[in-house]
């Protein structure tokens, strides 16, 4: 919600407009369905085990520690999403971090897992609300 309050005040959508074509897009196709899972559950499980399972693993086992594999792997997971502005960069990369958190204090790539589909979701229900599609 902050970001929304932040993207707001700074004049921008609080969702990419290129995210609302592509659910109209999908809809309009009978594919929306197909969508879903593709940002709810294949995307988290990939990036899930890419950024917090591989690299947060590896790094946090190195001379970085916990806290530089929770800065990099999420540095590194950001710059997976180059599709969006600055604002919303900041928003994946605080995300990131809250995950790495996850990772880190209860050594679960599941829960990340879980916990990066709820936020998917949630994007999915609130872009569909903004382009007049619930």
């Amino acid at each position: 919600m902050g970001w929304d309050l932040l993207s707001r005040a700074a004049g921008r959508e609080n969702a990419p407009g290129f995210m609302g074509e592509v659910l109209n897009s999908a809809r309009a196709d009978g594919s929306l369905w197909l969508l879903v899972i593709a940002f709810v559950v294949a995307a988290p499980i990939s990036e899930e085990f890419f950024a917090r399972g591989f690299l947060y693993r590896g790094w946090s086992e190195s001379f970085l520690g916990p806290p530089g594999a929770i800065m990099l792997s999420s540095l590194v997971w950001t710059a997976l999403h180059l599709q969006y502005d600055w604002l919303i960069l900041g928003e994946v990369f605080s995300i990131g971090l809250l995950l790495g958190s996850l990772r880190y204090r209860f050594n679960s790539t599941w829960l990340t897992v879980i916990v990066h589909g709820l936020n998917n979701l949630a994007v999915v229900i609130q872009i569909m609300l903004i382009a007049g599609q619930s």
